[in-house]
């Protein structure tokens, strides 16, 4: 049976999806014609509820499209992350007293502003931690964290690792928790895939690139996803090549293994993207 709820119209441009384990919720947020976040919320009941999360905390609206959004186990919260139109990155966050509230994290933290190519946020439950990874106007690729005392830092991963320059949208960030590690993947403008890893001990920040290490064909700077294969003990990562008609390619490394890389749509036989 349909349910009315009232919410506000997309605008077809962002949208994201997570679970709040801590609440057992499931939630849509998108932004809205009018420049607002809109959440969708439903329990196990399978009722949805509506709420306009930009008017509720009195947030700036969100002027492109970068969002991200995820649940934080050690602080039983969810987070929905954005970026206003003067390069401040925004977190709304919920807590089991389902009471929302906004933090400024530049102004929390005087990191450099967000340029408007990419942006991902993600929890380490190994580092009891809460990540956010976006790049700069200037190509490099920032980080601020925040753990469980609700104290935001600020990290310019490029500099640390003297990693190259990011180019494009293609960026995300994932916790490998077998490894007790958390990673950063990326395309530079060589079209190179990076990794940028920081294991729980020692905590420093180490860069690879895979490219480079497995002789992968160039990489799209437009999309690449990761994440943590937990059945096989393994992180996976996802890229396009450049070719005109490009090929999907896998990355795996298996705790204690070496990469392996698989041309997707060669072992599969599917077609290629057009």
């Amino acid at each position: 049976m349909r349910q009315p709820i009232g919410a506000a119209p997309a605008d077809g441009f962002s949208l994201v999806s997570y679970s709040f384990r801590a609440a057992g919720t499931k939630h849509i947020v998108y932004s809205g014609r009018d420049g607002h976040l809109h959440e969708l919320s439903a329990g196990v009941t399978g009722m949805w509820k509506y709420t306009d999360l930009t008017q509720l905390v009195g947030a700036p609206l969100a002027e492109n499209e970068l969002l991200a959004a995820y649940d934080w186990k050690a602080g039983k919260t969810k987070q929905v992350v954005y970026v206003s139109g003067d390069g401040h990155i925004h977190e709304l966050m919920c807590g089991m007293d389902d009471t929302w509230r906004h933090t400024d994290l530049m102004d929390a933290t005087d990191a450099s502003p967000a340029g408007n190519t990419a942006l991902a946020a993600y929890a380490w439950e190994t580092g009891g931690t809460k990540q956010v990874v976006y790049t700069g106007a200037d190509g490099d690729v920032y980080e601020l964290v925040c753990d469980q005392d609700g104290a935001w830092t600020f990290a310019d991963l490029t500099s640390l690792t003297s990693a190259p320059l990011a180019a494009g949208s293609a960026l995300t960030g994932f916790a490998w928790e077998t490894d007790r590690a958390k990673q950063v993947v990326y395309v530079d403008s060589n079209f190179h895939v990076n990794e940028l890893r920081m294991p729980l001990q020692p905590g420093a920040w180490e860069h690879t690139d895979l490219t480079q290490l497995m002789r992968l064909p160039e990489a799209s700077e437009d999309v690449i996803a990761a994440h943590e294969w937990t059945p096989q003990f393994a992180k996976h990562v996802v890229f396009l090549d450049t070719a005109e008609n490009p090929h999907i390619h896998s990355l795996m490394l298996k705790h204690g293994g070496r990469w392996q890389h698989t041309d997707v749509t060669d072992e599969t036989g599917a077609p290629s993207i057009v």
